[in-house]
């Protein structure tokens, strides 16, 4: 993913405050601290090595950008506090936007800063300078993005061998046909997104509708280029004498029958579905935001455009819903992709991409965030609409964005594992009643609670949130990279309303850093000999216990229920392990395996899986846990105990 961003147009817009507004009425209401959008222009987009910007190096097209935004914007240069430009590809882009500010006429008190996000780099230049706004720490700022993909089409990097060795690390660095179309094996492109593979084969997009998809945008942006609409966000530059203002990028008369008779563009790379016609071109280009307060570009004179609102989850961060958005820019880097996201998130095809997207208008890696916010608040004033929201692709099953609970590493599931947990609701559903699961036990990690939420609601039963089945549960140390305590009860259940405050369980609080597989086992040991005894003890009319974790404790829970540590078991989002008890049984080993990491019911498949070879083991050291109740840093709201704490041994189930 990876950015994403809200933006509202001028006519109804509301403040940026320390807090970001929630619902509706919130979002379009207007304040003093706002972070608006007073100037949004972009150059016209050139084919690489071909086009009509192959031989205008990055610093030469923000030059010309940062002179446009100067005149257009009409901001005094000395006053912009600082500038941010996303790029990709060229070498030392630090000094190469230095020398274009400079050059435009900015002064050298302006400090300026590039980022490289990868396709999402101008989304996080804009990112960037809202937050530095909403902080407090500037006024007037300006995010750009720019990328040369003529003079800059930097092969992947070469890596260090001893990096290489990684799997994950050795396939990010593949080049971009690879992860189009050659991830045969699920695992293989684990840190390179949805890529175009993962998404065509493992979801099913048929090269007919990545074809569909893909003449949609040609036709959208043929027809915005023919009615002059791209004009009102286009900065005409000047360049070895010839004047630049039209995309020629895009492609006039294409048709469903020529893009069918496309070749695949990497036919070594079977099944081969992607074509020139059905992924975002290659461009060069460049795009560029002026970014304030309201109370600023009030007393400035300054047109407000849209208001900045927030990024990241941005429906369930500002209390929106998708109808409320007016207009959708969804990267296009492949149809399929596109194809995936737009009837995944089931949103109106007439919202998403009005005018075309990368497909059509091409896709200069370090321009496309900046310019989708351009294009879109461009639309927003043309159609007189007020809310835009724009995406890129989507990440794994879980993210790394900061979940509503606000703890860091809390990860929230992505639209993909949402889709997942609900299939596993349908799941259960489907079952006859003796069949279903009577109770359900989850980790108190954001993302294991909303993997259960869907199942609890349809079968109508509670959450018991029990600490002991959870991977990590430490205080966040510097540097340490562990895993935070999991938000208290009460702030949980104003998201996930299906806990109930007598529904806490507190067997065990896990308090280890780190351990050898092991340690692992034993601790699932532990923690199952008395959650068994205990929901047995109380839950005398139970039929099927549901537990809902992570990786590491899944397996060994498993394990310890065969009787088998040497169990080759690999567990993906979702997939659903089972367990009965055979006659007379009662501890390690007394369980008959029924299904392993079962995903029949899972429509896109298994994504991505783990097995305890994956799990990185620290050293082993025991920290001192904040998380049991009573000790110096506990939470001011105790866990509760519906269960009652029968050992503080430390547990990973």
């Amino acid at each position: 993913m990876l950015s994403r961003n809200l933006l509202s147009s001028s006519r109804s817009i509301r403040a940026m405050s320390t807090q970001v507004p929630r619902g509706l009425a919130a979002v379009l209401e207007k304040k003093p601290d706002d972070v608006v959008i007073t100037f949004a222009k972009r150059t016209a987009t050139g084919r690489a090595k071909k086009g009509q910007l192959k031989d205008v190096p990055v610093d030469e097209m923000l030059y010309h950008l940062f002179k446009a935004t100067i005149s257009g914007a009409k901001i005094d240069p000395a006053k912009v506090d600082d500038i941010c430009v996303g790029t990709c590809h060229p070498p030392s882009p630090l000094y190469l936007s230095r020398a274009s500010a400079l050059a435009a006429g900015f002064p050298h008190t302006v400090p300026i800063s590039t980022v490289n996000r990868l396709c999402s780099s101008g989304l996080m230049s804009i990112r960037n300078i809202a937050q530095s706004i909403k902080s407090g720490e500037i006024t007037l700022g300006i995010a750009a993005g720019s990328d040369s993909m003529s003079l800059n089409a930097r092969p992947t990097p070469e890596i260090s061998a001893v990096v290489d060795e990684h799997p994950e690390a050795h396939d990010c660095v593949q080049p971009m046909g690879w992860t189009s179309e050659m991830a045969s094996d699920i695992h293989k492109a684990a840190s390179c997104l949805f890529t175009k593979y993962q998404v065509a084969e493992v979801y099913k997009v048929p090269r007919e509708k990545q074809d569909y998809y893909a003449l949609i945008s040609h036709t959208r942006a043929n027809e915005a280029s023919t009615k002059g609409i791209f004009a009102e966000e286009i900065v005409p530059i000047t360049v070895r004498g010839t004047t630049i203002s039209v995309d020629d990028t895009i492609r006039p008369g294409v048709t469903a029958e020529g893009l069918a008779a496309l070749k695949p563009a990497f036919p070594q790379w079977s099944p081969g579905t992607t074509t020139a016609g059905n992924a975002s071109g290659v461009g060069d280009g460049a795009a560029v935001c002026v970014l304030t307060t309201r109370a600023n570009a009030e007393k400035e004179g300054m047109e407000i455009l849209g208001k900045y609102v927030t990024s990241a989850v941005v429906l369930e961060m500002a209390g929106l819903t998708k109808e409320d958005i007016d207009v959708y820019e969804i990267n296009e880097a492949f149809a399929s992709q596109f194809a995936y996201c737009v009837e995944e998130l089931g949103i109106p095809i007439e919202k998403i991409n009005p005018n075309g997207g990368a497909i059509a208008i091409s896709h200069p890696l370090g321009m496309t965030g900046t310019r989708q916010v351009v294009t879109g608040l461009a639309e927003l004033k043309r159609k007189n609409k007020k809310l835009l929201v724009t995406r890129f692709r989507l990440n794994w099953v879980t993210t790394n964005w900061e979940s509503p609970t606000g703890l860091p590493k809390d990860a929230p599931l992505t639209a993909f594992g949402v889709a997942q947990a609900r299939e596993l609701a349908n799941y259960f559903s489907s079952l006859d009643e003796d069949q279903r699961p009577t109770l359900i036990f989850s980790s108190p990690y954001y993302r294991c609670l909303q993997t259960s939420q869907p199942s609890a609601q349809a079968l109508g039963l509670p959450i018991y949130v029990e600490h002991g089945i959870s991977e990590w549960y430490s205080p966040v140390v510097p540097n340490t990279g562990l895993h935070p305590r999991p938000a208290s009860a009460s702030a949980l259940k104003a998201y996930i309303s299906e806990i109930d405050s007598d529904a806490w369980s507190s067997i065990y609080y896990p308090t280890r850093k780190g351990e050898d597989v092991d340690q692992i086992h034993e601790r699932a040991h532990s923690v199952l000999s008395d959650l068994i005894s205990e929901v047995e003890s109380r839950f005398p009319n139970h039929r099927r216990v549901l537990l809902v974790s992570h990786a590491a404790t899944v397996i060994a829970l498993a394990r310890d229920l065969a009787g088998d540590r040497e169990l080759p078991l690999r567990v993906g989002c979702c997939t659903l392990s089972e367990f009965s008890r055979k006659v007379g049984g009662a501890g390690s080993g007394s369980w008959e395996v029924k299904k392993l990491a079962e995903a029949g019911f899972l429509t896109g498949g298994v994504q991505r899986d783990w097995g305890l070879e994956d799990i990185q083991i620290a050293d082993g050291k025991v920290i001192e846990d904040p998380g049991i109740p009573g000790s110096e840093l506990e939470v001011d709201e105790p866990v509760g105990s519906m269960l009652r704490a029968t050992s503080s041994v430390a547990s990973n189930l």
